[in-house]
Formats: C-alpha cells, structure tokens, sequence
C-alpha cells in the first residue's frame, strides 16, 4: 500500500510504501517577554519546539494528546485531556487551579485562541508556509494522509481528485469535508501512528 504522508515530521511503518512530502514548512516567530516562571500550553510538535529553550522556566507542560506528549518527553511535567482535542484540553485548562500564568504558544492567524475561552496568555509562537511547488500526482498513491486543515487547502487548491484520505482529527477532517472531500478514516484519537496501524491491517486483511 502506498501512503502519502504530507505532515511535516517524517514517520514511517514497516508495513507500508510511506512517501513523506511535506505540505507546510514552520518557522519559529521571536516570542515576548514572558514571565520568569509559568505553565505551558502547545497543540503541536512545534508549539513543543518553541518552548523548549524555556523548558527551565516551565513548571508543568499541558499538551493536547499522546502524539504531542512523545515530543516532550525530555519535560519534567506533562499533561494531556482524555478528549485529545481543542475542547477537550479547554475543559481539563478550566478545571486546574493555576497558581502561574498559563502561555499558550500558538500557531499564527490560528482561530483559536485559548486566551479567548479563559485567563491566559496566547502568544503566536511559530507560522507554516505551504511548499512553493507541487509536482505530486496523487493518482499514484492509494492513501494520503492530510495532518492539518491548512494542508487540506493546499492539496484541494492543487488536486480535485484525492486518493483515499486520512484525516489526523476532528479538525482536519472538517476542514477537508468543507472542500467537498471524503474523509475515509480517521483516528478515534489523533495520532499518526494510528492511521498507520489501521492502513497496515487493512493491508494484512486483503
């Protein structure tokens, strides 16, 4: 089975033909002063890079999923939601006593802020650019695996017909059924480990 993997990390399955293309290509964006000492918040392996070179100043780092929480394993204190998304890190944020300030290290022009839902501070940490060209013909691959909705943009704005396609959450897969595309599985929770481990037993089952 060949599978499209179009994240920016590269990841790769024993039981699959994965071609990593990245989409979008992140740079990190100089942060504000911060406070000396507070709680972290990020939604990504790159909201994750931008904390690190403060990791000294972070007591506790809340992520929003397993995936994210394997990028910060070199963290003293991580935490994650049992609903690995958005909402579901915002209800475990607005149960928690606070004695820092929370920073949220946030992707740019991202439309959700967590300092819009609660007390804390929402700072743009990093920005994506999509690739300058394109010259992927998806026709040859039997999955690609689409890893945020701003890729899903990209790969409708450059190809109308999509292989089968697996969605890395609830976000993503909105985004590409908005396009007027079908999402043909996705994870119960995001992970692109997952996604493989599905595609590799339907392999098996053929």
């Amino acid at each position: 089975m060949r599978v499209l993997l179009t994240t920016t990390r590269e990841h790769t399955h024993s039981g699959l033909d994965v071609v990593h293309h990245p989409i979008l290509t992140p740079t990190m964006v100089p942060l504000p002063e911060l406070p000396k000492r507070f709680d972290a918040v990020a939604y990504s392996s790159w909201g994750v890079e931008a904390i690190r070179p403060l990791k000294n100043r972070v007591r506790r780092l809340y992520v929003v999923g397993e995936q994210t929480a394997d990028e910060a394993s070199d963290f003293d204190d991580v935490a994650w939601p049992k609903q690995q998304d958005f909402s579901g890190l915002l209800e475990h944020l607005q149960l928690q006593e606070h004695a820092l300030p929370l920073v949220s290290f946030e992707l740019e022009g991202t439309s959700r802020r967590l300092a819009d839902h609660m007390e804390a501070v929402s700072v743009t940490a990093y920005r994506t650019e999509p690739q300058d060209a394109w010259d992927i013909d998806l026709g040859s691959f039997d999955w690609v695996l689409v890893g945020s909705p701003k890729a899903a943009e990209f790969l409708h704005d450059h190809a109308r017909l999509w292989p089968k396609t697996a969605s890395i959450g609830p976000t993503t897969t909105a985004a590409i059924k908005a396009l007027g595309h079908t999402v043909d599985f996705e994870p119960e929770t995001p992970s692109i480990s997952g996604i493989f481990e599905h595609l590799a037993s339907l392999t098996d089952s053929a």
